[in-house]
């Protein structure tokens, strides 16, 4: 590869990167917009059927994603959502941890990307329903 082709892919990098950081910021204030449109009807603030459905369904296609990218996209939704949102990067819904990437992620992304370690997960009392959904 000359030093020219590798001036492009740097540029392309670069340009592709702008275009995520724009996306995010896109994503960030849509969030906000719902979350107030939500607060305006008395609508609850987070519904996790709601979530558990659009993961179902497959409207992502996740499979093709490493453990790190998958959660890089919890914590964006786990940002975006702002403060009702279950804090997953916290290991709130974990009786027992330890010091692995996966119990970070929100489970039902998990449980959809990665289901070998989503039985891995030591729920607390409080998120045990994880199981049954």
């Amino acid at each position: 590869m000359s030093l020219t082709n590798l001036d492009v892919k740097r540029q392309d990098l670069q340009r592709i990167t702008a275009e995520i950081l724009n996306l995010f910021s896109e994503r960030a204030r849509i969030c906000h917009d719902l979350q107030n449109l939500k607060s305006e009807l008395q609508f609850s603030t987070y519904d996790i059927h709601r979530e558990k459905l659009i993961y179902q369904a497959n409207v992502f296609d996740l499979s093709r994603f490493s453990l790190k990218e998958i959660f890089a996209l919890s914590l964006l939704i786990e940002d975006h959502a702002g403060g009702v949102y279950p804090q997953w990067s916290k290991k709130i819904h974990l009786k027992k941890s330890t010091d692995e990437l996966f119990e970070m992620i929100n489970p039902l992304i998990l449980q959809k990307t990665f289901p070998d370690l989503f039985n891995r997960l030591v729920f607390s009392d409080d998120f045990a329903f994880f199981r049954d959904l």
